[in-house]
């Protein structure tokens, strides 16, 4: 199965194009036959209709077929003129299976942007049997010491997604029992010049100030953080766009001036438009 993401979803001044308003969507996650050109553009086609500028397709590292990545890499026949049409591959990281992930990275040569996430603690689902068998504070404890051990031992990777994944899927611990992990993973991000992937499935399901994300975007600009990149990350084509608009709200609450998306692994900076910022959302 391939995923097609579209992370970002903003209006914003693009700083290379001068007062130009823009809209990014920097991942759209859709479940689909993405093997099929057919499905592919519907994918785009939607995008565009919403009025994205640019767009960030992303396929999962273990899960796309050469069909899949061949049709990918063709995604930008299917955009209208003027609209960008950018390539990203996730790739799940563990502890355990370090190796695995940098051969990944290592063979995602044509991505114009590598996200690190972690749905699974020693082979166990985040949102299944890892958060089942273990009382919230541990799972989370656990799953953040994970992540402080795969993003220092990995190279290469533009971004880290879903930071917030485990704080989604158990009880809300005080932010200051995980703050010393999320200190030590945000710190390296800053180090390596990586981003912050944030995006909309958290708003979708009603978790992002009740939850970490908040504590963990604010602690980010604490430190000195500004990389950030936003996103849909849509199962489904009904949630292109869906969620955005609350995230880029929160980032300009907590002064971050606008959000990144990546060309060739370079960082490109998009500047929140002076109305603020606008959703992707039908």
């Amino acid at each position: 199965m391939l995923l097609a993401l579209v992370w970002g979803g903003i209006k914003s001044n693009d700083s290379n194009k001068g007062d130009a308003p823009m809209i990014v969507d920097s991942s759209i996650a859709c479940s689909l036959g993405m093997s099929s050109p057919v499905a592919l553009a519907e994918v785009v086609h939607k995008a565009a209709g919403q009025g994205a500028s640019e767009v960030c397709l992303v396929r999962h590292a273990t899960s796309c077929t050469a069909a899949g990545a061949s049709a990918l890499a063709k995604a930008s026949a299917y955009a209208p003129a003027g609209m960008k049409v950018t390539r990203g591959i996730m790739v799940d990281a563990q502890a355990h299976r370090i190796a695995e992930a940098q051969r990944a990275i290592d063979e995602a040569h044509e991505a114009d942007v590598i996200m690190l996430y972690a749905d699974k603690i020693m082979d166990e689902e985040v949102a299944g049997s890892f958060t089942v068998e273990h009382d919230a504070a541990e799972a989370q404890q656990r799953y953040y010491m994970e992540l402080c051990a795969v993003v220092d031992r990995l190279e290469g990777w533009d971004a880290l997604a879903l930071v917030d994944l485990v704080r989604r899927y158990t009880a809300l611990v005080p932010f200051e029992q995980i703050k010393p992990f999320v200190v030590q993973i945000l710190k390296s991000l800053i180090s390596h010049n990586c981003a912050l992937a944030i995006d909309g499935s958290c708003v979708r399901s009603g978790l992002t100030r009740d939850k970490a994300l908040y504590d963990i975007l604010a602690l980010y600009r604490e430190l000195g953080g500004s990389f950030i990149t936003v996103g849909s990350l849509a199962t489904e084509s009904w949630m292109i766009g869906r969620g955005v608009d609350e995230l880029e709200a929160m980032l300009q609450e907590l002064g971050f001036e606008g959000v990144y998306s990546y060309h060739e692994h370079k960082a490109v900076f998009h500047g929140f438009a002076n109305e603020g910022a606008v959703a992707m959302a039908s």
